[in-house]
């Protein structure tokens, strides 16, 4: 259990070790360039996703042997995240990639920012793992959608015959 006298020293640890998984998934991430070329959406999304588990089962508890590994796996999954999230937009025509840069990071800027507006809102309301849970949560939820939405268009892309002239 997390000591509450020396909580600072904890969080600290939490955060370095989050670190150290980001660093070891930057140093990775090129040795899987074949893999990562194949199938870099769904590898993204898969990150996105697991990303946010890990913010959940680690911010949820305060048990040391479940907090370092998560975090470790959270950091690892978020830099994976980050990165291809960067390597989507910088496959964008060059006449629009500078714009679409510009919306992805205004929008991730916007959402980091509402979500230091709006979780100590729900941390009064409601308890850590909750409010944990409704904020990753919903990056769950969204990126499952996007993965569906994703997944019927290609199928539906499929099913439609090309004409060749």
């Amino acid at each position: 259990m997390i000591n509450v006298e020396r909580q600072g020293y904890f969080y600290g640890m939490i955060w370095a070790v989050w670190g150290i998984g980001s660093v070891l998934a930057t140093m990775i991430l090129p040795k899987m360039k074949s893999i990562i070329d194949k199938k870099l959406y769904w590898i993204s999304f898969g990150s996105a996703i697991l990303m946010s588990t890990g913010f959940i089962i680690f911010l949820s508890t305060t048990m040391v042997w479940i907090i370092f590994p998560f975090a470790f796996l959270t950091g690892i999954f978020d830099a994976c995240f980050t990165t291809l999230h960067a390597t989507i937009l910088q496959k964008s025509e060059n006449y629009i990639r500078g714009r679409i840069f510009g919306v992805g990071m205004l929008l991730k800027s916007l959402v980091f920012a509402l979500g230091f507006v709006v979780a100590p809102i729900l941390l009064e309301k409601t308890s850590m793992a909750a409010m944990v849970w409704m904020l990753h949560g919903t990056l769950i939820l969204t990126t499952i959608v996007i993965i569906v939405t994703a997944s019927l268009y290609t199928t539906k892309k499929k099913l439609i015959p090309t004409v060749n002239n």
